[in-house]
Order: C-alpha cells, then sequence, then structure tokens
C-alpha cells in the first residue's frame, strides 16, 4: 500500500549539525529483506541506506558534558536504567518524501504503532531526558518511519500498489548512534 503521509510523526524543527540520532538497528539483514530490497531498486530505483533502521528519537545536545552523559546512559548504565529489549521491526505501507535537509527523494516503510515501538520511544525520551537532551521527535500516534531506499525516481512510486512487503523486516536489537 502507497501511502502519502505519516500523521502521526513530526520534528520541532529541522535537522541541524550536532543533533544526535539514536537508531534502533539490526545486527543482520533478513535474506527476505535483501531481496524486498532488490526488488524496490529495480521499481524506483536509487540504493538502499547503509544501515536500515528505525531512528528512536533525534536529540538537541546543548554542549559536550550532555552528550557524554547521554552515551553513557545508551551504552553503559544499565543500573539507572533497564535495557531496551529486541523486537521485530514490521512495516505495512511505503511512503515516498522528498527529503529538504538531504535534497533527495526516499522511499520509506510506515512502521505502525505497536507496544513494543511505544516502550521503545519512553525509554529513549527517558534516557535523553534524563541526561539533558532535548527530544525533537513529537509523536501523536506511535507510528515510525524507516528509510527503505535513497535517490528514487518518484514518478515510479505508483507501481509499489502490488510489491508485498515482508512480515518483518527486521529483528531491532543494536543501539546505534549518529551525530548529524
Amino acid at each position: 500500500m502507497v501511502i502519502h503521509e505519516c500523521p502521526g510523526f513530526s520534528a520541532a524543527r529541522m535537522s541541524q549539525s550536532g543533533d544526535i540520532c539514536v537508531m534502533l538497528a539490526a545486527e543482520v539483514i533478513p535474506d527476505a529483506l535483501q531481496k524486498h530490497l532488490g526488488e524496490l531498486q529495480r521499481i524506483v530505483g536509487g540504493c538502499p541506506p547503509d544501515r536500515i533502521h528505525v531512528t528512536l528519537q533525534r536529540f538537541e545536545v546543548p554542549d559536550p558534558a550532555v552528550e557524554e552523559r547521554l552515551l553513557e546512559l545508551l551504552y553503559q548504565d544499565k543500573t539507572m536504567l533497564p535495557p531496551l529489549e529486541p523486537f521485530q521491526v514490521s512495516a505495512d505501507g511505503f511512503l515516498p518524501i522528498h527529503s529538504d535537509f538531504r535534497n533527495l527523494h526516499l522511499l520509506k516503510w510506515r512502521v505502525p504503532a505497536s507496544p513494543e515501538l511505544a516502550r521503545a520511544y519512553q525509554w529513549i525520551d527517558r534516557v535523553g531526558i534524563q541526561a539533558g537532551a532535548k527530544p525533537l521527535y513529537a509523536r501523536q500516534t506511535g507510528e515510525a518511519m524507516v528509510t527503505a531506499m535513497l535517490d528514487i525516481l518518484p514518478e515510479k512510486h505508483m507501481e509499489l500498489e502490488q510489491v508485498q512487503i515482508p512480515d518483518t523486516l527486521f529483528l531491532g536489537c543494536r543501539l546505534v548512534t549518529s551525530e548529524i
């Protein structure tokens, strides 16, 4: 199913240098997803991202001490916050968008709200706030978007109507951070 909006998701502002993204990624990309990515590439062009992931949150960090505390809480101090449990990430539709930040057309999967995703959002927001970072994503419905393809041919997205999305995209089991 091709959708044209993800109403439950918004950002406080456009990405800026110094923002910290916290992502839930897979250790391994399943064969079914590899095959699916190949099919998407044949239809809409472009290329898959280097890392398939759900961005749980993007934080504004006011100074290096806050960034250091955020990373400490995420990766080391499991006594104060329990670790995030791995969970299956599934999608129910495609969302073609234009990224102003990247100046590219992207194809995203829409990940529907789930109890596991809600727990992940709550956990990461709690970690960030405890570290003194400002969460920049607001979520009204708990949905997520996962980038499937970069630099697609936007006029081809309607051809995706017949494409079957694998039951599970990946097992989200590894926290990854990235500075913009």
